[in-house]
């Protein structure tokens, strides 16, 4: 298996994580069942690929706010059954909601 930088990183899981919601748990299994990372790499790559998303929405959502629950994810808008919400993007590790 050949070595993935962050950008090509970043351009494999931003379809699962930005657009389809899915979370970094799907996306790292993802790499793992196509054979672009070994199973032994899990928690180096979803390490790795949380750090590349802090930094993207830092950059991106300047007003984004912080979880007030786990203290590490963000509150992104989402759109559910009921209408919008804010999340926190470490789903399913934390699982707050807030009403907008």
């Amino acid at each position: 298996m050949k070595k993935i930088n962050d950008i090509e990183l970043f351009e494999e899981t931003k379809h699962w994580i930005l657009e389809d919601k899915l979370g970094i748990d799907f996306a790292v299994n993802i790499l793992i069942q196509d054979n672009i990372i070994k199973k032994s790499q899990y928690n180096e790559y979803y390490k790795k690929i949380d750090n590349l998303y802090k930094n993207y929405y830092k950059k991106t959502y300047s007003d984004v706010k912080k979880c007030p629950k786990c203290k590490e994810g963000y509150l992104l808008k989402k759109k559910g059954r009921y209408g919008y919400f804010k999340a926190c993007d470490r789903f399913p590790f934390c699982n707050f909601t807030e009403k907008i």
